[in-house]
C-alpha cells in the first residue's frame, strides 16, 4: 500500500502556489497592491472614504525604507503586506502612535509589518493559507535581511492567532487602543528567539516556515 502523504508535506506543496510579487514604485504592480490593500481596509472599516486620503498619504511617506509585496495564488493578487525598516529619518508607525518599550537596540535591525491584507473571498482559501503564506513570507524575508526584531500594530484576533494559535513569540509592547478601526496590539518578535522555540513549540509550523 502506497504510504499516505503527510498534512506537513500536502501544505508545503499547496503553498508553492502562493507567490509573492516585489512592487515597485510605479506600474501595474503598484496599481494592483494600493487598490487590494485599500478595498480590504475599507470592508474592514480600518478605514473609511473620509479619511482614506489621508492614511494613503502617511503610508506614502514610507514606502521610501518599505519592502511591498502582492501575494498570488496561481498568479492571481490575493493580498498585500509591507515590511518598514527602521531608519534614522522617520520613526516606524509602532514608536510614532504607541507608547512603547521597545525590546531593541539602536544597532538592531527592525521591520514593522503592516498592509497585511487579504481579499475577502479568499481568505478562507485552502483553510486559511493565505494568511499564513503571507506571514511565512515575512519571517523567511526578514531572517534573509539580518533582522532581528519583527513589530506589528496588529489587530487583536490577529495577535491572538500569532500567539495562540501559531504560537510565534510575539510580545506586547505598549499598551493596546483603537488604532485605525480596530483595537491594536503593538507587539514585536525576536527572530533569533523564534528560531530556538518554534521548532520546540509549534514543529509543523517550523517545517513550513523553513
Amino acid at each position: 500500500m502506497r504510504r499516505q502523504l503527510e498534512p506537513v508535506w500536502l501544505t508545503q506543496l499547496i503553498l508553492c502556489c502562493f507567490v509573492p510579487i516585489r512592487v515597485g514604485d510605479r506600474g501595474i504592480r503598484r496599481q494592483v497592491f494600493e487598490r487590494i490593500w485599500k478595498r480590504v481596509w475599507i470592508e474592514q472599516g480600518y478605514a473609511t472614504q473620509d479619511n482614506l486620503s489621508e492614511i494613503e498619504t502617511h503610508y506614502r511617506s514610507l514606502r521610501r525604507w518599505s519592502i511591498d509585496v502582492v501575494m498570488t495564488f496561481c498568479l492571481i493578487p490575493i493580498g498585500t503586506m509591507r515590511l518598514i525598516r527602521r531608519n534614522s529619518v522617520v520613526p516606524l508607525p509602532i514608536e510614532a502612535d504607541f507608547a512603547v518599550t521597545v525590546p531593541w537596540a539602536e544597532k538592531d535591525l527592525v521591520v514593522e509589518i503592516t498592509l497585511l491584507t487579504v481579499l475577502s473571498r479568499f481568505r478562507n482559501l485552502c483553510k486559511g493559507l493565505p494568511f499564513l503564506a503571507l506571514t511565512r513570507y515575512s519571517y523567511r524575508k526578514s531572517k534573509k535581511m539580518g533582522v532581528r526584531f519583527m513589530a506589528m500594530a496588529a489587530d487583536a484576533r490577529l495577535f491572538r492567532i500569532l500567539q495562540r494559535t501559531l504560537k510565534l513569540p510575539f510580545r506586547q509592547i505598549g499598551d493596546a487602543r483603537f488604532y485605525e478601526g480596530s483595537n491594536t496590539v503593538p507587539a514585536a518578535m525576536n527572530v533569533y528567539e523564534a528560531e530556538e522555540v518554534v521548532p520546540k513549540d509549534n514543529p509543523t509550523l517550523a517545517k513550513l516556515f523553513r
